[in-house]
């Protein structure tokens, strides 16, 4: 090697060792860095002698400590802080963008809004692989639901600026137009959550989703519990009765992705019916790609609980309800979209009494156009075939 480059390569090495102590230091004296994305972090780059003069191995390293260096966490929400209390906006606010604000402090998540305009065809096709899930059931005696999640602009639209609401003029459309589709299509058990959620908003001045969240709150899930409950179940108790559980202040989604980071506090309720109801989870992994089953058992030690055995097939908005419907089944399998198996979940259903299918707004129309009449077809095999243990 020559002298210029051995010198230029002992340079590199001692520049980068000190650099790559940095994370330690910071460490030593109790500052850790903090995610500030969906992403892992950066692995720490493999250094040897022969990739000191190699320019790839420095933008390794230079990823690694951006990743790793506490000060940035600190910049980055200053500057979006001061980017949303002076100007109102979160960074690369439009339709391009993940988060946008709206009024009083709310944000949206942009898919929610920029949604394609209503195209009733290859929605037809998937309600209409609904249905044979749903006849397939019933013949069975076993109950079918179908319920959709509102996005946060459907129930607050107040909450948008003026271009928002003409970002999300699509929105408005595809969801007027599927759920009278669905009306008409022979779906038997349809709760509709919109009508529901809307009229709670006048009678309710709690919110019913958190302003800086993608989500429904606990008492937004419950006005849809209740209304599952009566619709479906013709539940004659009291729902109205709540008993508080507590608070909590997590980072909400939208302000975690939006860089703003700050917190929310949250207040926790179920339905209180008397008694206490305790509630046990158990993981099922399943080998595929997708979050794992999971089969919660709840037990109460005054009021009976329901004994048929129910199979949900839902997204993130359902986690929050888990809780709420504790309160009257005591046996619920949970099957996330992200993992949906229609042979899996024929087998599931083999078992089940009860199925429901939940899908928020924002999602159910791309869900809806992807189901296939053979996944309808493998369903029903499954659904013949022997009962699968839960």
């Amino acid at each position: 090697m020559p002298a210029l480059s051995r010198n230029m390569a002992l340079a590199a090495f001692a520049l980068t060792a000190a650099a790559m102590l940095q994370p330690l230091a910071w460490r030593a004296a109790g500052i850790k860095p903090q995610d500030l994305e969906n992403r892992p972090m950066s692995a720490r780059p493999k250094i040897t002698v022969d990739r000191l003069l190699d320019s790839t191995l420095y933008e390794s390293i230079s990823r690694y400590l951006e990743d790793r260096n506490p000060l940035r966490w600190y910049a980055v929400v200053a500057q979006a802080r001061l980017r949303y209390e002076v100007f109102g906006t979160v960074e690369n606010n439009g339709p391009s963008s993940q988060v946008v604000a709206g009024r009083d402090g709310w944000l949206f998540i942009a898919e929610s809004l920029n949604q394609p305009c209503w195209d009733a065809e290859p929605l037809k096709r998937g309600v209409g692989v609904l249905r044979l899930m749903q006849d397939a059931l019933s013949d069975r005696g076993k109950k079918f639901i179908f319920t959709i999640a509102p996005n946060k602009a459907s129930i607050y639209p107040e909450k948008l600026t003026p271009a928002l609401v003409a970002l999300s003029a699509c929105a408005r459309q595809s969801r007027d137009g599927l759920v009278g589709l669905i009306r008409t299509s022979g779906l038997t058990h349809f709760i509709d959550a919109f009508d529901v959620l809307q009229s709670a908003r006048k009678i309710e001045q709690r919110p019913l989703y958190v302003p800086k969240e993608t989500h429904w709150t606990d008492l937004g899930s419950i006005y849809f519990v209740s209304q599952l409950m009566r619709q479906a179940f013709a539940e004659t108790r009291d729902l109205t009765r709540l008993r508080a559980t507590g608070t909590s202040s997590p980072t909400p989604d939208l302000s975690r992705l939006s860089g703003l980071f700050t917190a929310h506090t949250l207040e926790h309720y179920v339905h209180d019916l008397g008694g206490v109801v305790t509630r046990q989870p158990t993981t099922i992994e399943h080998g595929g790609e997708g979050r794992p089953y999971v089969r919660q058992t709840s037990t109460s030690n005054t009021v009976p609980l329901d004994h048929r055995k129910v199979l949900i097939l839902h997204d993130s908005f359902f986690y929050i309800s888990w809780d709420h419907l504790a309160s009257f089944f005591d046996d619920v399998l949970y099957m996330h979209w992200n993992a949906f198996d229609a042979v899996k979940f024929g087998e599931f259903a083999r078992s089940a009494d009860i199925i429901i299918v939940e899908s928020v707004e924002r999602e159910v129309y791309r869900r809806l156009s992807e189901l296939r009449p053979e996944q309808a077809q493998a369903f029903r095999d499954a659904l013949g075939r022997a009962n699968v243990a839960r």
